[in-house]
């Protein structure tokens, strides 16, 4: 469940196996990048409807505690569109940085 709200967790648990050292939590910027490489991959798993609809949850998760996320999670929420969802997350993303 942690990895939905953090999808950078696998890359913290693998460097600390590797190296015995912590991640630091990425930034604002590097949590954007890897959310959009997770809504590509989602979208060409699951198909574009049901890609947007198991986005919303990892939207909501990461987004919710960041500046004007729940502003963007209302917006974002009704979307049922790959490309526009997408689109959406871009603009808050760099609205924010």
């Amino acid at each position: 469940r942690q990895a939905v709200s953090s999808p950078w967790l696998f890359a913290d648990i693998n460097q600390f196996l590797q190296t015995g050292q912590a991640y630091n939590e990425p930034n604002f910027s590097d949590k954007g990048k890897y959310l959009f490489d997770l809504l590509i991959q989602l979208y060409q798993f699951y198909g574009e409807a049901h890609g947007v609809r198991i986005a919303r949850k990892h939207l909501a998760a990461i987004t919710k505690p960041l500046p004007k996320g729940m502003q963007f999670w209302q917006e974002i929420n009704q979307v049922k569109d790959a490309q526009q969802q997408y689109s959406i997350a871009k603009k808050y993303f760099q609205s924010i940085e």
